[in-house]
């Protein structure tokens, strides 16, 4: 709770206070990334390591050394991912702290489930009784459980897109192809579309993944009342990345077209937490909807 209420004034102070400046005279002040990656993430870090012992605490009765030695798997889990990214990616300073954060997310999700799995007694007891003292948890737990590995998986999301993510902007005249985190993308040309109150330039792009043909369409439209320009990204999604295609100015003299190509990996990761948060939150509230329905009956 501490670290959530200091986080959150945080935002706050870094929300309001270019307010309050330009309200008091000092000019327009604009607050972005660098301020809260400076306060906000070293706030978070600790949190989260905590998040992975919380579960394992009894409220003013737990001694920490027994409940160290019980995270061992995750602890040796997590600094196994740590080398194996920091063997893939390199050593720099950028890809330790993204191999750092893909650690943490691990961390937090092996702990849980360790907890979780010393609930119900696996590798204690026979199948049925696991499965009975599983069937036991609260909703309200589960939901815990639940929220606790989308917050990793979360972690794990956000730290790799952004430590890892790759972009090209370049000129292909249809023929070419353009060459993208070892994926391959076929340019075969673009065409002008008449809309009813835009004029579309849209590109035919084809990305060949084991034999299997993906075709992406990124369009530049230009509408007509107002006129303004906008560009409508294509995007190109699997279980662990994204492929992203805009297409900009053409076709020059050459015949080539402005092509910017992004590929962000774990970006759907970022969902699947999103996703089993809301999950685990929405089992929480009614966990606790229906254990004060049931004091409400047996009171009444």
């Amino acid at each position: 709770n501490l670290f959530l209420a200091t986080a959150a004034t945080t935002i706050l102070i870094g929300t309001l206070y270019p307010l309050f400046a330009e309200t008091l005279g000092q000019g327009k002040i604009s607050v972005g990334a660098p301020y809260f990656n400076t306060v906000f993430v070293p706030l978070m870090i600790p949190l989260f390591i905590i998040m992975g012992l919380g579960p394992f605490l009894a409220w003013r009765k737990s001694e920490l050394k027994p409940i160290l030695s019980r995270l061992k798997l995750s602890l040796i889990l997590a600094i196994a991912t740590f080398l194996l990214s920091v063997f893939l990616s390199g050593p720099n300073l950028k890809d330790l702290l993204g191999s750092g954060g893909v650690a943490l997310g691990v961390w937090l999700i092996i702990s849980n489930i360790t907890e979780w799995s010393s609930r119900i007694g696996i590798f204690k007891f026979d199948f049925m009784r696991i499965l009975n003292r599983a069937k036991n948890l609260s909703r309200t737990y589960y939901g815990m459980l639940i929220a606790h590995i989308g917050i990793g998986i979360l972690i794990i999301g956000v730290t790799g897109s952004s430590t890892w993510k790759q972009e090209k902007i370049v000129e292909v005249a249809p023929g070419e192809n353009i060459e993208l985190a070892e994926t391959v993308i076929y340019f075969e040309g673009a065409s002008i579309l008449n809309r009813s109150n835009y004029e579309s330039l849209t590109g035919s792009f084809t990305i060949d993944i084991n034999g299997n043909k993906f075709q992406l369409n990124p369009e530049r439209r230009i509408y007509n009342q107002p006129v303004q320009q906008t560009t409508e990204a294509s995007i190109y999604s699997r279980f662990w990345y994204d492929i992203y295609l805009v297409i900009g100015e053409g076709p020059d003299q050459d015949g080539k077209y402005v092509v910017r190509a992004f590929f962000e990996p774990f970006v759907p990761f970022i969902w699947y937490g999103i996703i089993l948060m809301g999950l685990g939150g929405t089992l929480s509230l009614t966990g606790h909807y229906s254990l004060q329905s049931k004091k409400d009956y047996y009171n009444s």
